[in-house]
């Protein structure tokens, strides 16, 4: 129907990195149904992705407004980890993927951490999503700017690599930030120039 269909468009917009693209339309999934528990999370995934923390605020205050469930949960993360709690946040959040089994709650926690310069926390939370769902794009965009920001250009790389070769080929954003560090370094010329090709083809379609 309609809002799978809607829901899919989503996911393909974070594939792509397209997270304006895919914001708009999971606000729209949830304007449609305000009580829609699965549109207000992926909302607030893409939230965190663009690094949107008044948007997440209020996508919490929503979520949490529906009454008590799994998303409750990840509002008393974000609140432990603003407090500095980081322990507490982690037994919660071990709690609910015990109870989902879902990767997308390390990712949150590892945003929500790195929004708050916990970055240990941060990559902690990357790495377990890495490891329940090595084709997590979000989380293996996350970690790679982690370690750029830490001046690992080189881990930085070899994350995206992986990613843009098995995982997310259409991953536009990975493409252009290695298409841009090999030009800037004057590496690998010719696969920048190509790489650079493929995000201009995903960002046209």
């Amino acid at each position: 129907n309609r809002l799978d269909a809607l829901r899919r468009l989503g996911e393909l917009r974070e594939r792509r990195g397209d997270w304006k693209g895919a914001r708009a339309i999971y606000a729209d999934l949830a304007a449609a149904n305000p009580s829609d528990n699965d549109a207000l999370r992926r909302l607030t995934r893409v939230l965190l992705a663009s690094n949107d923390d008044p948007g997440v605020r209020e996508t919490l205050a929503r979520l949490r407004a529906l009454g008590p469930n799994d998303d409750l949960d990840r509002l008393s993360i974000l609140l432990a980890l603003r407090a500095g709690r980081i322990s507490e946040a982690e037994t919660t959040i071990l709690g609910l993927q015990e109870r989902t089994g879902e990767t997308a709650n390390w990712v949150v926690f590892a945003e929500l951490g790195r929004l708050l310069g916990e970055t240990d926390a941060a990559r902690r939370g990357y790495d377990r999503a890495r490891a329940h769902n090595p084709n997590d794009t979000l989380a293996g965009w996350g970690l790679a700017m982690l370690e750029a920001a830490e001046g690992d250009t080189l881990g930085a790389e070899s994350i995206l690599l992986e990613l843009v070769a098995s995982h997310a080929p259409e991953f536009a954003p990975g493409l252009n930030w290695l298409a841009y560090t090999w030009a800037c370094d004057g590496r690998r010329l010719d696969e920048a120039e190509a790489y650079i090709r493929r995000a201009l083809e995903e960002d046209s379609t």
